[in-house]
């Protein structure tokens, strides 16, 4: 699935490789992470296109999955994008993590995955720093606790580097909320 970004104009084979992950392993986490950079406005598809994947994702997968978390991840991606290409001024990103879909969003990945992880596995690590990134940035305070207990200091520098300094950010959110 990575290597399909390589393609200058996208692999045209990627539909059969998908099907191919999928046979293996519907919900490999790290294959629709993948799938989903191919589909973003920064390789190979669009906004909407990442959104729609990562919406799709998010309701087949089942309770105690990550895959919960993808929508906020093309939320991210987005971000990135259009402020590399705009400025963080740029039009449309008022509401971007606040608005009602963002927060339906993280409201349902607290539902669908946290609900049922009390313990987090090593590769929930990325997943959760992308839970509490849009937990704080929607002002959702509340909820981000939780996830930094889960996180247990261990901090990633993406998404957190979309806002400004990775380390710095997490750190402030981390001693606000975990006095």
């Amino acid at each position: 699935m990575a290597l399909g970004r390589l393609y200058e104009g996208g692999d045209p084979n990627m539909g059969h490789w998908w099907k191919e992950l999928r046979d293996r392993d519907l919900y490999h986490r790290e294959g629709h992470h993948q799938a989903l950079r191919y589909l973003s406005a920064r390789w190979h598809g669009s906004h909407g296109e990442a959104d729609n994947f990562a919406w799709e994702a998010a309701s087949y997968a089942p309770a105690g999955s990550p895959l919960a978390i993808m929508p906020q991840v093309a939320r991210a991606e987005q971000y990135r994008f259009q402020t590399e290409a705009e400025g963080r001024t740029a039009i449309g990103l008022t509401f971007h993590w606040n608005g009602d879909r963002a927060r339906w969003d993280l409201r349902t990945a607290l539902e669908k995955w946290i609900k049922h992880r009390t313990v987090p596995q090593a590769q929930d690590v990325a997943d959760l720093n992308y839970l509490a990134h849009g937990l704080v940035h929607a002002g959702m305070e509340g909820e981000a606790t939780a996830v930094f207990r889960l996180l247990d200091n261990r901090a990633t520098r993406i998404p957190w580097s979309y806002s400004g300094d990775a380390e710095r950010l997490f750190v402030r959110w981390r001693d606000k909320l975990l006095p």
